[in-house]
């Protein structure tokens, strides 16, 4: 079994210049799918980027124009909130699908995007609330449509 560094960057620059470097990078935004895929030996990422260290993957905020809610941000915070259950009342019950409250404690609906699994639970809901990426790269920030974001099974 090879080793796997672990980095945690506490901004998106910093971020995005470690899985620059490293194309055996995976992100972690909560773990509940990497963690279990790297202990069935699905996945050996050579790096480990934890996302939430940085700020604004971790905050939301509900307004006029809608929800902004970071990548990091754990389900349980959003199945708790009050206003995001009255206003997004589908995307919170499909959140709060994924796993036992254990694993609402760690999970994100960015992660659950990402893993890009037909069993989604919570990426039906983002499309049905036209839900859009915002993706940062190397290349700066482009804006992506939850349902042109998977381009098939574990593939993004």
């Amino acid at each position: 079994m090879q080793s796997v560094q672990y980095e945690a960057p506490t901004s998106l620059h910093q971020a995005v210049q470690m899985l620059e470097r490293s194309s055996g990078a995976k992100i972690l935004a909560g773990g509940t799918d990497l963690l279990v895929q790297m202990k069935l030996g699905l996945r050996q990422p050579a790096l480990i980027v934890d996302i939430k260290n940085i700020p604004e993957l971790m905050q939301f905020t509900l307004g006029d124009q809608g929800l902004r809610l970071g990548a990091a941000v754990p389900g349980a915070v959003v199945t708790d909130n009050a206003e995001i259950r009255r206003v997004y009342p589908g995307f919170v019950e499909a959140l709060g699908l994924i796993g036992s409250s254990q694993v609402q404690g760690r999970c994100s609906a960015g992660g659950n995007l990402c893993n890009s699994s037909p069993a989604a639970d919570s990426v039906p809901a983002m499309i049905a609330n036209r839900a859009v990426c915002n993706i940062v790269g190397p290349g700066g920030t482009r804006r992506v449509a939850v349902e042109d974001f998977n381009t098939g099974p574990r593939t993004n």
